[in-house]
């Protein structure tokens, strides 16, 4: 019989449990906004603020790709210069003190005598801190090519 009664406290826990978990989608959306208006403003004291120490960018393939750790990136960052950087956060995905936020951008950028111009999609890997949410990997995804037009043909 007190299994029965415990039955309502279950689901209430579940109910209560899905605001919570929209709050902290919502919370790592603010961290990514606050973050890459960071990253744009080339902003130290912010940048420091979301970015874990064992920060890492990863391009291309993560088993193949490069890692670049935190202190190379934010070196990079100050030798760039952004013309354009946007970033909307299309999805975030939750699993216990971990949440992978997907965006898409644009980009306009100047670097050593390169330009890198251009959409893009990272996969940015959110960890929960006694300080709040930290941004430990970023996986920049190249933004696939638009598919060729679809032909028409007889089965």
């Amino acid at each position: 019989m007190t299994s029965m009664r415990m039955i309502p406290i279950a689901i209430a826990a579940l109910v209560t449990a899905s605001p919570a978990l929209a709050d902290d989608a919502a919370d790592v959306r603010a961290a990514e906004s606050a973050w890459n208006t960071a990253i744009m403003a080339k902003d130290g004291a912010a940048l420091d603020r979301w970015m874990s120490a064992d920060f890492q960018l990863v391009a291309g393939a993560a088993e193949t790709g490069t890692a670049v750790p935190r202190a190379a990136w934010r070196a990079n960052l100050q030798r760039m210069t952004l013309k354009q950087y946007e970033t909307e956060v299309t999805d975030v995905q939750l699993a216990g003190d971990y949440a992978v936020a997907s965006l898409t951008g644009r980009w306009s950028v100047e670097m050593g005598g390169r330009s890198l111009n251009g959409p893009f999609l990272l996969r940015d890997v959110w960890t929960w801190r006694k300080t709040g949410w930290q941004v430990v990997r970023r996986f920049v995804v190249d933004q696939p090519a638009t598919p060729p037009a679809a032909t028409a043909s007889r089965p």
